[in-house]
C-alpha cells in the first residue's frame, strides 16, 4: 500500500512539472497590437457645452414613469434574457476547454470469466474469474502552447459575449426611451388635434351665424365644414400610431401588447439631455460594441496561435494503476498491484494539407477582423459626429419653430378678430388657423426630434453604467 502511495504522488509530482515547464512555450507571435489603429483614430474634436449627462443618463429626464419603464425593461426584456443565456453557454464552453489543460482521471472496476482452452495435459478446459479495480489517467503536455491559447479563445469569446450583453443594455434603454417619447410625442399631437378642431368648430359656427345674418355666403360655411371634416381625419391616424407605438413599447417590456402603459404624460419636457463634454475621446473605452470587436479579434488571434501549435508534435502521458485478482475478497492485496506509465510522442507527417490550410484559414479570419475592428472604430467616431451635426442642426430649427408659433398665434388672433368684425372673409381666416396648427405641430416633432437626436448620441457615446448593471446580473447567475 506504502509503494501504491508513493507511485501516486511520483506521477502527480511529475505530471504538472512537465506540464509546468512546457506550457509556457509558444511558437506563434502575435502581431495584433503592432496591427491596432494608433492616433490616427483619436477623437481631437471639442465641444461649445459644458454639462455632462449623468451616467443612467434617462434619469436626468426627471420622469418616473420612464425610470420605471427602464427598470422593467432591465428585468423582463427577452432579448437581454437570451443573451445572458448565451453567455452562461459561453460560460460552460470555458470550462470545458479549461479542462483540456488538466490531468484527465478515470476509476474503473471489472469483473467476469473466462474459459481457456484445453491443452493435452489438462482433463479440460480451464475456467477463471478476473477482477480488476484500477484509477487510469492521461495528460497532454502543452508544449508548443496550443492548449493554452484554445482556453485564451474561449475566454475572449466570454468577454466579447459579455460586452455585447453591454451592448445590448445600451441599444435598449435608448429604443425605451425614444419610444416613450414617441408616445408622448403623439398624445401631445392628439392633444393639439383637439384644440384645434374646438377652434374649427367654432368658427364653423360663426360661418354659420353670420351665413343667416348675410355677411357672408354659403361657400364660407362649406369651406368651413370641409377644413372641419378634414382635420377629423387625422384622429383616427394619430390613434393608430399610438396603440402601435404602445405595443411596440409592451414588447420590449416582454409584455403582451397592450395600451396604456406610457402613462399620463401628454407633453414633450422642454430640456433635452445636456451635450456632454470630451466624452469621445474616451469613445473606445466606453463603446461596449467596440470592446467586443476587439475581444473576438483577441479570440481569433489565439486560434491562430493554436493552428500553428497544431503543426508541432503532440506528447501525451498515461499512467494506471490498480488491482487484479481471480477473487474480489482478494482484490485489494499489495501482491495484486498493477501499473503501467506510458510517453506517447505523435508528429504529424501526412494530413492532406489540413493543418496547413487551417493555419492560413485562422490567419484571413485575424485580417478580416482586424479591418472590421478599424470600420468599427471609425464609424463609432462617425456616428458621434452624425448625431453632434443633428443635435446642433435641430436646435436652430427649434427656436425657428417657436419663433413661428409666436407669429402665426399673433396672426391668428389678429386675423379671427377682423373676420368676427366683418373686415376680412373667411379664407384668410382658415389659412391663419391652419399655418397655426401646422406651426404647433412642427414645433412638437422638432422637440421631440431633439430629444431622439439627444438619446441616439448617449447611445452612440456608450458609457460605463451598463458595466455595472450587467456585473452586478453575473453575479447572481
Amino acid at each position: 500500500m506504502k509503494s501504491t502511495g508513493t507511485f501516486q504522488i511520483f506521477i502527480t509530482c511529475l505530471l504538472f512539472l512537465l506540464n509546468g515547464i512546457f506550457c509556457g512555450c509558444s511558437v506563434h507571435k502575435s502581431t495584433l497590437e503592432k496591427d491596432l489603429p494608433g492616433s490616427d483614430y483619436t477623437f481631437q474634436n471639442k465641444f461649445e457645452h459644458t454639462a455632462p449627462p449623468v451616467d443612467r443618463w434617462w434619469e436626468y429626464f426627471n420622469d418616473p414613469q420612464l425610470n420605471n419603464l427602464m427598470d422593467e425593461m432591465f428585468q423582463s426584456n427577452l432579448d437581454i434574457e437570451q443573451a445572458f443565456a448565451r453567455w452562461r453557454r459561453f460560460e460552460a464552453e470555458c470550462i470545458v476547454v479549461d479542462a483540456g489543460r488538466k490531468p484527465l482521471i478515470n476509476l474503473s472496476f471489472s469483473g467476469g470469466r473466462e474459459q481457456t482452452p484445453t491443452v493435452k495435459s489438462s482433463t479440460g478446459p480451464t475456467r477463471n474469474n478476473k477482477f480488476q479495480l484500477a484509477a487510469a489517467g492521461s495528460f497532454e503536455l502543452d508544449l508548443w502552447g496550443k492548449l493554452k491559447e484554445r482556453e485564451r479563445a474561449s475566454i475572449w469569446e466570454l468577454l466579447a459575449t459579455e460586452s455585447d450583453i453591454r451592448t445590448l443594455y445600451i441599444s435598449l434603454s435608448a429604443e425605451v426611451a425614444d419610444l416613450y417619447f414617441k408616445i408622448i410625442e403623439i398624445k401631445h399631437l392628439i392633444k393639439l388635434l383637439s384644440q384645434t378642431i374646438e377652434s374649427y368648430e367654432q368658427s364653423l359656427d360663426v360661418t354659420k351665424n353670420r351665413y343667416l345674418q348675410g355677411l357672408n355666403s354659403i361657400r364660407d360655411v362649406y369651406q368651413a365644414e370641409q377644413s372641419l371634416a378634414s382635420t377629423l381625419t387625422q384622429r383616427p391616424q394619430l390613434q393608430e400610431s399610438l396603440i402601435l407605438a404602445e405595443y411596440a413599447l409592451s414588447l420590449l417590456l416582454g409584455r403582451y401588447p397592450e395600451i396604456n402603459i406610457s402613462g399620463k404624460v401628454d407633453t414633450l419636457p422642454q430640456a433635452p439631455l445636456p451635450l456632454p463634454v470630451d466624452m469621445p475621446s474616451t469613445l473606445l473605452k466606453n463603446r461596449p460594441d467596440i470592446q467586443a470587436s476587439m475581444a473576438r479579434l483577441r479570440a481569433t488571434d489565439a486560434r491562430l496561435g493554436a493552428a500553428v501549435a497544431d503543426r508541432f508534435p503532440s506528447f501525451n502521458l498515461s499512467a494506471k494503476i490498480g488491482y487484479g485478482s481471480t477473487r474480489v475478497a482478494e482484490l485489494i492485496k499489495p501482491d495484486n498491484l498493477l501499473w503501467n506509465f506510458v510517453g506517447d510522442l505523435v508528429q504529424p507527417l501526412i494530413d492532406g494539407g489540413r493543418r496547413k490550410a487551417e493555419i492560413r484559414s485562422k490567419r484571413a479570419q485575424y485580417e478580416e477582423l482586424i479591418y472590421k475592428y478599424k470600420s468599427d472604430v471609425l464609424t463609432a467616431f462617425k456616428e458621434v459626429e452624425d448625431a453632434l451635426v443633428k443635435n446642433k442642426k435641430v436646435e436652430t430649427r427649434l427656436k425657428l419653430e417657436e419663433d413661428s408659433v409666436l407669429a402665426s398665434a399673433g396672426l391668428l388672433e389678429i386675423t379671427r378678430e377682423q373676420y368676427v368684425q366683418g373686415i376680412m372673409d373667411y379664407l384668410p381666416l382658415l389659412t391663419a388657423q391652419q399655418a397655426y396648427y401646422r406651426s404647433q405641430t412642427e414645433l412638437v416633432s422638432t422637440r421631440r426630434e431633439l430629444i431622439s437626436n439627444r438619446i441616439e448620441l448617449a447611445r452612440v457615446l456608450g458609457g460605463k453604467w451598463s458595466e455595472k448593471m450587467v456585473k452586478e446580473r453575473l453575479e447572481k447567475e
